[in-house]
């Protein structure tokens, strides 16, 4: 396996965003109180959370609303992005 030392600013740098975040959220989260913290998982976990991963869906892969304006431009890139979505999610899994 080869390495490339021009990725290590880049891993140093996501790592430090990293464990930035999950510092500050348990150092966040220790300032609520338990019924505040059960309002916080719910509402991460409802149903507008499910709306939201919907419309994410089809706004980023399907392209919706550009489909129904105009129908070829939408196919356009809908094909491109699904096709670079299936060269990421292939290529993770090939590693």
């Amino acid at each position: 396996m080869q390495f490339d030392p021009f990725v290590i600013p880049f891993n140093i740098g996501l790592n430090f965003i990293l464990i930035y975040c999950v510092v500050r959220c348990i150092v966040g989260s220790e300032i609520f109180r338990e019924s505040n913290k059960l309002r916080l998982q719910r509402g991460f976990f409802g149903y507008a959370f499910a709306q939201s991963l919907k419309e994410i869906f089809l706004e980023s892969l399907i392209h919706r609303k550009i489909l129904k304006t105009n129908f070829r431009l939408g196919y356009m890139h809908m094909s491109l992005a699904f096709g670079w979505f299936l060269l990421i999610f292939f290529g993770t899994l090939e590693n």
